[in-house]
């Protein structure tokens, strides 16, 4: 805390919870698709009863919409748990051992440096401002 870390986990937060939305559009996405495809199969079944027909229609409907949306959100949130994990990793490496992280991937090590002082610039800024406004 001392150094400024609270701030970027407080980020790192903000990009699982990214990453986590983006598996729900994801999901989305596949469901819209399964759509789709039982649209085009129910066009594609010929029935005698239009009744019948309206009935598996709809029953076919909703389960292609849950089976699409958790298929897809279910996909996609193992592959956001790997780069989510990837970012943490990369945190923690860079917060423990910032000399053997910067040698073993210098151009990262640069990047993180530099967003790491932007991030701690920006926070002691905020905190400046406000002990100014309440003073």
């Amino acid at each position: 805390r001392a150094r400024g870390w609270g701030t970027v986990v407080s980020d790192d937060y903000l990009i699982s919870n990214a990453l986590i939305l983006t598996s729900f559009v994801i999901g989305g996405c596949t469901c819209c698709f399964g759509l789709l495809v039982a649209d085009l199969l129910m066009n594609s079944i010929d029935s005698g009863s239009p009744n019948a027909s309206a009935n598996v229609s709809n029953s076919m409907t909703m389960l292609t919409y849950l089976i699409g949306l958790v298929v897809g959100f279910a996909i996609s949130f193992v592959a956001m748990g790997v780069v989510i994990s990837a970012v943490h990793t990369t945190i923690l490496c860079y917060a423990s051992r910032p000399v053997c992280f910067a040698k073993a991937h210098p151009e990262l090590c640069e990047e993180l440096f530099n967003g790491y002082n932007n991030a701690v610039q920006k926070h002691h800024n905020r905190h400046k401002i406000r002990a100014h406004r309440e003073a």
